[in-house]
């Protein structure tokens, strides 16, 4: 077995002669780091007494362990006191913890090792499937140090860093949409989910990838995952919006494109190099599962590389655990998600899809897409710390057109005249902020968002 019983005992004997050994100990060591079953009790026993703000000693431990009918199998009163006769003075407590952690880690190792090899041995095993485990498993071994780090705060020194941040400027990440900026006090905030809601072609996919490369401009790293399109065909849309050649016109053909053309997608080409320098980055790649997405994440956010995680659209992703009811899959799915934004301290941006308004329907009552519907999605709305619900109002009879804002009265008509329509983004949740509808002008045919009224 892989393990250094010393060790383990002179931790325990430390943490019976100190206070402060104690709460070394209990901030960086968990009983299954312990290999002997006899220390792993006691160190959980130690840390009931800990967490119960009761002190420990040999009298409360050997209570405690009677308590829990476990003082004979640990050895008995005879076994604690033999512990603190371990070590001379606990002031060597954190070496000793070094070393039980880092037989703890290669215990993990060692267990990884073996489920590699009775997994890779199984019939019809998934070479990919078994890798991303693999990676994930090793990743959690190797931030249990900053797990530890978390813990109890005072809600003084809560208040405290809230007036620290108050003193600095936002380190939010802006979408580049003034008014919406403005709205979520700043834009995309660090550990935050933004759920952005839709129904199919109204420009979730465009709305999000214009915010997107405003961020990159602004100077931060995007980490931009599609799972409806290829990479070439998000360049496509880009190189549109910064040459002004419609994206039609790219797919026809060079027998298609004049001279102007080719003059201005090149313009346009050294204009996002400039502006951009390699920040915004997309992955290619298949089979890419929440799990693999994840690990991808993690890897370029250890290297510094990512600052924003971009996923269009939440609907089409997959996991690796049998989940077979769809709206299960995607509440798993958010709230996992969720988790990955607290862990990496980065928004992550994501699209959801809405039902489209029947024919019907859409026809007595034109309307953008509700909360409500969202809700219809698993937990999405739960989960999500933001939830912006994107329209496009083709209808001058649209719901959302009545009683606008004094600076977008005439949108439509504005709209029209640059051939363009109206695009409205509700911020429909916001659980650090205030709630909104904003409003610009979406140019579909060369993906162009111009601000209206600001």
């Amino acid at each position: 077995m892989i393990a250094h019983i010393e060790s383990e005992k002179s931790v325990l004997g430390a943490m019976l002669k100190s206070p402060a050994a104690v709460g070394t100990a209990t901030d960086r060591l968990r009983p299954d780091d312990f290999a002997d079953p006899a220390n792993r009790e006691i160190f959980d026993a130690m840390l009931t007494l800990a967490f119960t703000s009761r002190k420990v000693d040999l009298i409360t431990l050997d209570a405690e362990l009677t308590r829990r009918g476990k003082l004979d199998m640990v050895g008995g009163g005879a076994y604690l006191v033999e512990l603190t006769r371990m070590v001379p003075s606990a002031a060597n407590v954190g070496a000793y913890i070094d070393i039980v952690l880092d037989k703890s880690k290669l215990r993990n190792v060692a267990k990884i090792a073996e489920a590699i090899t009775r997994r890779t041995a199984a019939d019809g095993a998934d070479a990919d499937k078994i890798i991303e485990q693999i990676e994930t498993a090793c990743w959690d071994i190797r931030n249990r140090a900053r797990q530890r780090d978390e813990g109890w705060i005072t809600m003084e020194e809560a208040v405290i860093m809230a007036y620290e941040m108050a003193e600095r400027e936002p380190d939010a990440i802006p979408t580049g949409f003034k008014e919406l900026d403005n709205c979520l006090c700043g834009g995309l905030w660090q550990g935050e989910l933004i759920i952005v809601g839709g129904r199919p072609g109204k420009g979730k996919s465009s709305f999000m990838l214009a915010s997107a490369l405003n961020a990159a401009r602004e100077g931060h790293k995007v980490g931009y995952f599609s799972l409806e399109m290829p990479p070439e065909q998000n360049g496509q849309r880009t190189l549109a919006s910064a040459s002004l050649v419609s994206i039609s016109e790219q797919r026809k053909g060079p027998k298609h494109l004049t001279d102007q053309d080719w003059a201005a997608m090149s313009a346009g080409i050294e204009r996002i190099h400039d502006s951009m320098d390699g920040r915004f980055r997309l992955y290619r790649g298949t089979k890419l599962t929440l799990e693999k997405i994840s690990m991808i994440a993690r890897h370029a956010k250890e290297r510094g590389e990512l600052d924003l995680l971009v996923i269009d659209y939440l609907q089409l992703m997959r996991t690796t655990e049998k989940i077979q009811n769809a709206v299960e899959r995607i509440g798993y799915i958010s709230g996992e998600l969720k988790q990955l934004a607290l862990e990496l301290k980065i928004p992550i941006l994501t699209a959801s899809q809405i039902r489209r308004q029947g024919a019907e329907e859409r026809r007595k009552n034109p309307r953008a897409p509700t909360l409500d519907e969202l809700r219809g999605s698993g937990d999405l709305e739960q989960d999500a710390d933001t939830v912006l619900l994107v329209h496009i109002p083709e209808d001058p009879e649209d719901a959302t057109l009545k009683n606008l804002p004094e600076n977008h009265i005439g949108i439509m008509e504005r709209a029209q005249t640059a051939f363009g329509y109206p695009f409205t983004v509700e911020v429909a949740k916001q659980r650090q902020g205030a709630l909104g509808r904003t409003w610009c002008i979406f140019k579909g045919m060369t993906m162009r968002f111009i601000e209206d009224g600001v």
